[in-house]
């Protein structure tokens, strides 16, 4: 039987890069403490700020709104949830339901916008009808309406879920792929662009998928256990997730040394590297690389015009905070 390094109790798990076993107290106090170090090493968060939490019902969300709900008194913050529901059929519903039992356990205000609701078409009809991959749709779908309540809010920072796992997976596919414009983005703090973007945050960026998922589980936390129905059965990320986990096993503490010496800038030289300008998208006034932003562009294709999209915005500006 494993015993807590701290108390002698039974410990919960073993995490052999910080050589400690750990009772489900002390594995609560090192996880809480793990983000709130992350949250400092990478300025994430500064005093006063308004954060919103993007909540999926999945375990690693789930897992950052609880623990920055445990900090925003020490960091005196501001939090805000919200779920876009994509209408990804039964996926969508039973995550959403998760989400909400966890907006009530935790009395976070939050926002829940419904995209079949609000635009008219749900991310599989958008996908069809743009002939774009459901992935590309839906990663765009949730960028643009993150930033628009993030706006409407006067939100300082999205924060989302990725974690350790995700970030290095990221990180590898684009090298191997050769996107160096996207590594840049790839990291634990994007900052905002004055009037267009909040700021974009990781707080569980040092956080492996392994440890956020016990962390849900020893804390009753409701989550949502199904995979999304379009997601790739086969892809680099996963295969990137799965040698990595090997090497861990083998080499412990190579992910978290593998990451902080590409933040730092010793893993590869981006110096050269840049975002490229973002400006202010023509017709709806979003972020965009072009004139008109991805979004608009496709509602376009769709329709020939750009009214929903402007019928889109003026809906989700005026979805109600609820508690």
């Amino acid at each position: 039987m494993m015993i807590c390094k701290f108390c002698q109790k039974k410990a919960i798990i073993r995490l052999p890069y910080a050589r400690l076993s750990l009772c489900q107290v002390h594995f609560n106090e090192f996880m809480v403490k793990k983000v709130l170090k992350s949250i400092k090493r990478y300025k994430m968060i500064s005093k006063g700020d308004r954060i919103l939490v993007a909540v999926s019902g999945g375990k690693d969300s789930t897992t950052l709104l609880h623990i920055l709900s445990l900090l925003s008194s020490t960091l005196n913050i501001e939090l805000y949830g919200i779920y876009i529901d994509l209408g990804l059929g039964e996926y969508s519903e039973k995550s959403k339901q998760k989400v909400k039992e966890l907006f009530k356990l935790l009395n976070i205000e939050h926002v829940i916008v419904d995209l079949k609701e609000s635009l008219g078409f749900k991310v599989p009809e958008l996908s069809k009808l743009s002939k774009r991959p459901t992935c590309s749709v839906c990663g765009l779908i949730k960028r643009y309406v993150l930033n628009v309540i993030a706006l409407n809010l006067k939100a300082n920072s999205i924060a989302t879920g990725h974690t350790m796992d995700d970030m290095i997976a990221y990180i590898l596919k684009e090298f191997i792929l050769g996107n160096y414009g996207q590594l840049v983005k790839l990291k634990p703090k994007l900052e905002a662009i004055a009037g267009l973007m909040p700021a974009r945050i990781k707080p569980l960026v040092e956080v492996s998928e392994r440890e956020s998922l016990v962390y849900a589980l020893v804390n009753n936390l409701p989550i949502y256990h199904g995979e999304c129905p379009y997601r790739p059965q086969e892809s680099i990320e996963v295969e990137i997730k799965s040698f990595f986990n090997m090497l861990e096993t083998r080499h412990p503490g190579i992910k978290i040394q593998f990451l902080r010496k590409f933040f730092k800038g010793e893993a590869v030289n981006l110096k050269d590297v840049t975002l490229g300008e973002i400006k202010k998208c023509s017709i709806c006034g979003m972020p965009s690389s072009t004139d008109v932003c991805a979004l608009c562009k496709l509602i376009y294709r769709i329709e020939g015009s750009y009214n929903r999209i402007l019928e889109f915005l003026d809906k989700i500006n005026s979805i109600e905070l609820l508690r």
